[in-house]
C-alpha cells in the first residue's frame, strides 16, 4: 500500500497534564499504524518521509519485530527526513500487514509526510506501475490520508468521563470510524499504544458500529462509559476504515470498505490525593543534539522539586545508566557523554523523583553524524522482464515471444508472465509500444 500523504496521525499530540497528574506526564506526539502490503509484490523496506523536519526532531521508532528499528537520515536534498525500515531478508508478503511508528518533537499541518512500501530500495508498484505523484508522494487515489484521534477527562463529569475526537484530514474523501477506550492502571509509555498491546485490542468499544466521516470533519463524544479512578490512565483508539462511494446521478451512497488501519493517543488520569506536595516540575527539558564522532554531548534538565530531596537518573533507550568513561553524571540534572559513536546514538531521557513521585522528561535525539547514511536505492526498471537482474536483449526476446503467443487476448490471471505491460486487462499492440519506449529508456541504464 503506498499511501499517499500520512498527515497528523504522525504525530497524534498527546494532550498535555500537569504535574500533579499520577506524578508523570505525557509529552510530545506518536504515530503509530499498521500498514497493509497491497502491492504487486512482497516488499522488503518501509520508508516514512517527513517534509520540514531534521533528524534530530525524532524522539521515538517503534521497533518492529520483522524489520528491527529504522535509520534515521537527512534526505539528499536537505529538505526532509526519512526514517527507513529495512530487512532485505524479510520480504512482507502481499496482503500482510506491518506495524510501524515514529514520534517527534513538534508536527504542523505544514508538514508533509510520505510513505512507501519498497522492493530492494525501489519504489513497489501498484497494478504494475509506480503511481503519479500526488502533492510530492506516491499513492492511489483510493487511499485516504490518515485521521487523528485526541482524547481526555471530561472536568464536568466529575473526573469519571471521556471525550475522544477523531477528525478526518483528507479534504476529499471519507473514511469510517470506530472508536475504543481502555483504563490501565498507572502512566502509559508510547510502546504500550501498539495494536498488539493488551492495553488497546481489549478496549471498551464507544462506538457500537462504524460511522461515515465526511472530508476534513471532526467528530467529538462524551461519555461516562469507562470509569476513571486516581492513578489511572485512560488509552484511546480509532480503527478507520475505506470508504466505498457510489456516485450515481439518483443514487449517491457511501458504503464501509476495507479496514486501512489504526490512530492511537492517550491521557492520565486523576491526580495523587495521597501527598501533600508534588511530584517534579520539569522547567526546561533537555534539548536532542547533533554532533560528529568523537565530540562531547551534554545534556541538561532544569526541574522544580518542590522543597523535597530530588533525585535524578538517566535512561538511555529505556535503561538506567550507570557512570563510566562514556556517561558522566547519570544521577546529576546534566548527563555528559563523551566522545560519541554510533553505539551512543540514541534516545536519552532523565527520570525525576522525589516523595511524592515520579516525573519523566522527554526524550532527546543524540544523532551522531557520518555513520548514519541513506541506504542505496536501485532504480525501476519495467522492461527488466525475464526475471534476469539487468535489462538486455534477452528482455526484449522474452517479452517479444510473450506478446506473440498471447496477442489480441485477455491478460493471464494465474501469475504467469503477462505481456500486458499497461495492465488493462488485455493483450493489445500498445502493449507493445509501451514495453518498446521503456526497455529503449532502461537499455544499459539498469544493472539489477
Amino acid at each position: 500500500m503506498l499511501l499517499r500523504r500520512l498527515v497528523p496521525v504522525l504525530l497524534l499530540a498527546l494532550p498535555a497534564v500537569a504535574a500533579a497528574q499520577s506524578g508523570f506526564t505525557i509529552t510530545g506526539g506518536l504515530s503509530n499504524f499498521d500498514c497493509t502490503n497491497h502491492c504487486d509484490t512482497p516488499c522488503n523496506e518501509f520508508e516514512i518521509e517527513i517534509e520540514g523536519i531534521h533528524p534530530e526532531d525524532v524522539i521515538h521508532t517503534y521497533h518492529n519485530g520483522n524489520y528491527g528499528s529504522p535509520t534515521i537520515t537527512l534526505s539528499e536534498s536537505g529538505a526532509s527526513t526519512i526514517i527507513d525500515y529495512r530487512n532485505p531478508s524479510h520480504p512482507t508478503p502481499v496482503g500482510t500487514i506491518e506495524h510501524f511508528g515514529v514520534s517527534l518533537t513538534q508536527l504542523s499541518a505544514f508538514n508533509v509526510i510520505h510513505v512507501r512500501w519498497m522492493v530492494n530500495g525501489a519504489p513497489a508498484t501498484v497494478n504494475g506501475q509506480v503511481p503519479n505523484p500526488v502533492g510530492g508522494g506516491s499513492t492511489p487515489a483510493t487511499q485516504p490520508i490518515m485521521p487523528s484521534i485526541s482524547g481526555e477527562l471530561v472536568a464536568d463529569l466529575g473526573g469519571e468521563g471521556v471525550m475522544c475526537t477523531v477528525t478526518n484530514n483528507d479534504p476529499s474523501q471519507g473514511i469510517w470510524v470506530k472508536r475504543r477506550a481502555q483504563v490501565t492502571t498507572g502512566p502509559v509509555s508510547l510502546e504500550a499504544l501498539m495494536t498488539n498491546n493488551p492495553v488497546v485490542t481489549t478496549a471498551v468499544q464507544i462506538d457500537a458500529a462504524p460511522f461515515y466521516l465526511s472530508p476534513g470533519d471532526s467528530v467529538s463524544y462524551t461519555s461516562d462509559l469507562v470509569e476513571v479512578e486516581e492513578n489511572q490512565s485512560v488509552v484511546f483508539a480509532a480503527e478507520y476504515f475505506q470508504d466505498i462511494f457510489n456516485g450515481g446521478i439518483f443514487n449517491q451512497t457511501h458504503s464501509i470498505g476495507a479496514s486501512l488501519g489504526n490512530v492511537m493517543t492517550a491521557s492520565i488520569a486523576g491526580p495523587q490525593a495521597s501527598c501533600e506536595f508534588l511530584a517534579p516540575i520539569i522547567q526546561e527539558q533537555p534539548a536532542s543534539a547533533t554532533a560528529a564522532d568523537g565530540a562531547t554531548v551534554n545534556l541538561r534538565v532544569r526541574a522544580d522539586g518542590n522543597d523535597l530531596d530530588t533525585a535524578y537518573q538517566w535512561l538511555r533507550e529505556g535503561e538506567p545508566l550507570v557512570d563510566s568513561p562514556m556517561f558522566r553524571g547519570v544521577d546529576t540534572d546534566e548527563l555528559s557523554i563523551e566522545e560519541v559513536s554510533s553505539w551512543s546514538e540514541g534516545l536519552y531521557q532523565v527520570r525525576i523523583t522525589n516523595a511524592c513521585g515520579t516525573t519523566l522528561s522527554q526524550s532527546a535525539l543524540v544523532f551522531v553524524t557520518g555513520h548514519n547514511e541513506p541506504p542505496p536505492r536501485v532504480v525501476a526498471c519495467p522492461s527488466d522482464f525475464d526475471g534476469v537482474p539487468g535489462v538486455t536483449v534477452g528482455d526484449l526476446f522474452s517479452f517479444l515471444d510473450t506478446w506473440f503467443a498471447q496477442f489480441d487476448g485477455p491478460a493471464p490471471t494465474d501469475g504467469s508472465p503477462s505481456a500486458d505491460f499497461n495492465k488493462d486487462t488485455e493483450v493489445l499492440v500498445d502493449d507493445l509500444f509501451g514495453f518498446l519506449d521503456a526497455w529503449f529508456n532502461d537499455f544499459g541504464n539498469c544493472n539489477g
